[in-house]
């Protein structure tokens, strides 16, 4: 279903699947880039991306926990391992945000 999403959408989905896979709560963006083939700038961007709509999902929740957060350096990734952020859910959101749900969830009038 991620296809019917957008490239910026796709990407945090892919940060943020792979963030998932993770066992420390500390990952520096330069492994991260080496692991997803992607330069720190892209790294940096995406990440501060999914920050700000994990917070707008989650609301207070993902401010209190600061699930996922970008160091003072900006040279890691800083995970907390007492919430679950469920992907399906943040692709769901992305989803009904993108711009081919819009079309295809409103009835078209006009024919080919």
């Amino acid at each position: 279903m991620d296809w019917m999403l957008e490239k910026k959408e796709r990407q945090k989905i892919e940060l943020l699947t792979y963030l998932k896979r993770q066992i420390q709560g500390e990952i520096s963006v330069k492994e991260i880039g080496e692991a997803l083939s992607w330069s720190k700038y892209l790294v940096l961007t995406v990440a501060s991306e999914l920050v700000a709509d994990l917070t707008s999902i989650y609301g207070e929740e993902q401010t209190a926990d600061k699930s996922l957060q970008l160091s003072a350096d900006e040279k890691k990734l800083l995970l907390s391992l007492k919430r679950h952020v469920n992907v399906d859910a943040v692709m769901l959101v992305y989803l009904r945000e993108s711009l081919y749900w819009n079309f295809s969830s409103k009835k078209c009038s006009w024919r080919l």
